[in-house]
């Protein structure tokens, strides 16, 4: 049976980590082992928080505030032949590991990648994302299309968001694991690439879902906006030194990214989501950060050796469905009917009134808020989605 590790990078989050972990624990595990590997930053509060955990998770910490890092610390303790990533902040549908390793069609796919739901559960935050060698990011609309962008000559390719990839340990190897230089933004576009580049081939799924939550950090608001963009500036730029096939393009392409972070830096200052210093601090930032970004470049990248992986490590499994349970959706139950759901060994959604659109994991059920709409018509997209992935039908 596969060995499925899951690595979750964390600082300063034990709540939002908890329910991560709760929502781990009903995945469907049919055809896998699971294990979960938890990286704390450094004076984390976490660890404190983790002691019910402790004899099903792999506990870690990474010195810096540097999620490559953080990672590459989690594939080293990983025993597992698969690696899945998820943000702390996330939470995964119940299928979505098997979903993901349905993916790994054959021994040459290195990594897959399924949809990310934003906070809403609504709205993608990426249905499949699509990057070029200069770093720019865009949509895949048509995911037939990924099955040509894998080659290591294809200017544009197929990456995983970073809260939902799962990946061969031995691809991950193969090339150094992350870059350290990327300590946040554009890491999971580089390893991609360096994946693809190395004769891998990767891949979006139409399935294998994840719900992002997308919570305040020490970079972002609780508005979800950034008011430094220090890292995304530095971290675009040394991508493109790395991995553009004609840098002479490079001043005219972070021009243009710059453009864009500015016109995003004065609508947040105008809504009042950021302080208007924001954008001098922007015109400081973005000198410093070409100037780091070319000094990076000029070293090689920060990446690991293969023995650097293969230290040994204790294996810990977590508990999951290790059955495939029928899967259920209900409309506005009562509370003595919601208390008997939560208790039985479905699967249940629960599609209710709310005040915003959301979709979150509520003592043993999922929950999808809808606040404008019929809940019945809700109910049936989400049974017809759910029916045409093969994990639910009606219940009568």
């Amino acid at each position: 049976m596969n060995r499925v590790s899951v690595v979750i990078s964390t600082v300063d989050r034990p709540e939002s980590l908890a329910q991560t972990l709760t929502v781990l624990g009903h995945l469907v595990a049919t055809s896998f082992d699971l294990e979960v590997v938890v990286v704390c930053g450094p004076d984390d509060v976490t660890v404190d928080s983790l002691d019910r955990w402790a004899d099903h998770i792999l506990v870690q910490t990474c010195p810096d505030r540097n999620l490559s890092m953080s990672r590459n610390i989690g594939i080293a303790a990983a025993t597992g032949a698969f690696i899945a990533f998820i943000d702390d902040d996330a939470y995964p549908d119940p299928f979505w590991i098997e979903d993901l390793l349905a993916g790994f069609v054959d021994e040459n796919v290195g990594a897959v990648g399924g949809p990310v739901l934003d906070h809403t559960g609504v709205n993608f935050q990426a249905r499949a994302s699509l990057a070029n060698r200069y770093g720019r990011s865009t949509v895949l609309d048509d995911l037939g299309k990924s099955a040509w962008l894998n080659s290591p000559w294809s200017p544009d390719y197929v990456y995983p968001i970073g809260t939902n990839g799962l990946y061969r340990k031995a691809a991950l190897v193969s090339v150094g694991g992350f870059d350290e230089v990327f300590e946040y933004h554009l890491d999971d576009v580089d390893i991609a690439r360096r994946v693809i580049d190395a004769g891998w081939r990767v891949r979006a799924l139409e399935h294998g879902t994840v719900y992002h939550k997308y919570r305040p950090s020490h970079l972002r608001t609780v508005e979800r906006a950034f008011p430094r963009r220090y890292l995304f500036l530095k971290n675009s730029y040394y991508f493109a030194l790395r991995h553009a096939p004609d840098r002479s393009r490079i001043p005219a392409e972070f021009s243009d990214y710059e453009a864009s972070h500015r016109a995003d830096l004065r609508k947040n200052i105008q809504d009042g989501l950021i302080p208007s210093s924001s954008m001098d601090q922007f015109e400081r930032d973005r000198i410093d950060a070409v100037a780091a970004a070319t000094q990076a470049a000029d070293d090689l990248p920060r990446i690991r050796a293969a023995t650097w992986f293969s230290s040994p490590h204790e294996r810990r499994l977590f508990p999951t469905r290790t059955s495939r349970p029928e899967s259920i959706v209900v409309v506005n139950p009562d509370p003595a009917e919601r208390e008997r759901l939560a208790a039985s060994p479905q699967i249940v959604w629960i599609v209710q009134t709310d005040d915003v659109e959301r979709v979150d994991f509520e003592d043993g059920v999922w929950v999808r808020g809808v606040a404008n709409g019929e809940l019945d018509s809700v109910a049936r997209r989400l049974e017809a989605e759910w029916i045409a992935n093969g994990h639910a039908r009606r219940d009568e």
